[in-house]
């Protein structure tokens, strides 16, 4: 017994021991990609420095001060040009606004490009993207929609959402992406493949199948409303979508038998419906 019970412990310390590597090795994975975020922002401030630099045709200004400061150079005072207040046309109605030149134009274009990925990159440095390691741990639809909602609060270019799709696979998943990752070219081509792995039709029936033989248990499921809208979190990840009354019934039968029969008496019932009929249950239990 004793024996027994020096295996078990040994089991439960290697246990631990493994549990602190993964979450050192995730902490330095972290390191590196704020590391890579950066360096980028750093080569990003050099080409928009680079842009606004004016060339050896074009003197009259100087780069601004506080780019140079950005970019740890000495700053340099700004110079402009004195010209007519009549070329805008304010004094000379008559005036007619010169268009931009082409090479000035494109300029600007890519000024406004190097820009908008410098705001991306400086956004996505202060809001981390979601992980996922397992379905156990994760769920497959919520992750690649949170992914999504990141790529689109911080302004995430299309041509990095790969990269950074695969830069959030940890754990078992990891060794997924590096077996299937060359034959994706787009962030596209991965979400296809990844839901195909990660949330199947046959994993969404027994995902189905589970939620339906969950029953409700005030005591570790908290208020009836709180858990039922837990639940339609829950449903409304499955692919295609379920009808409202399909869903509506289904998570209604995880509940006692005395509220299945009160909800069924609603006139043709909504979400709204529901949420307000299970709160009105909530605050009968609760009243003294």
């Amino acid at each position: 017994m004793e024996d027994a019970n020096l295996d078990q412990s040994g089991l439960a310390t290697r246990g631990e021991v493994r549990a602190i590597v993964e979450e050192v090795q995730r902490q330095r994975e972290l390191q590196n990609q704020h590391t890579q975020v950066l360096q980028s922002l750093a080569g990003e401030l050099r080409t928009i420095r680079e842009l606004l630099t004016p060339t050896a045709s074009d003197t009259s200004e100087s780069p601004s001060p506080v780019l140079d400061r950005a970019v740890g150079a000495p700053p340099i005072l700004r110079t402009y040009p004195t010209e007519s207040r009549a070329t805008c046309g304010h004094d000379n109605p008559g005036a007619v606004p010169q268009p931009l030149g082409p090479s000035l134009s494109a300029s600007v274009a890519e000024w406004q490009e190097a820009t908008l990925s410098l705001i991306a990159k400086c956004s996505a440095s202060n809001s981390e993207a979601p992980t996922y390691r397992n379905a156990v741990r994760d769920h497959p639809a919520r992750f690649l929609k949170a992914l999504e909602d990141h790529f689109s609060l911080t302004h995430t270019p299309k041509s990095e959402h790969l990269n950074l799709a695969k830069s959030r696979l940890h754990g078992s998943a990891r060794d997924w992406v590096e077996f299937h990752s060359d034959g994706w070219s787009t962030y596209d081509d991965f979400k296809r493949e990844f839901l195909a792995a990660f949330w199947s039709m046959d994993q969404q029936h027994e995902e189905r199948r589970r939620l339906g033989m969950r029953k409700y248990r005030a005591t570790q499921d908290g208020d009836m409303a709180i858990h039922f809208l837990r639940q339609v979190n829950c449903y409304r990840m499955f692919s295609p979508p379920l009808s409202q009354g399909t869903m509506l019934r289904e998570i209604i039968e995880q509940y006692d038998a005395s509220v299945q029969s009160l909800w069924a008496s609603l006139d043709n019932p909504t979400l709204a419906d529901t949420i307000a009929f299970l709160e009105r249950q909530d605050n009968i239990i609760k009243e003294p």
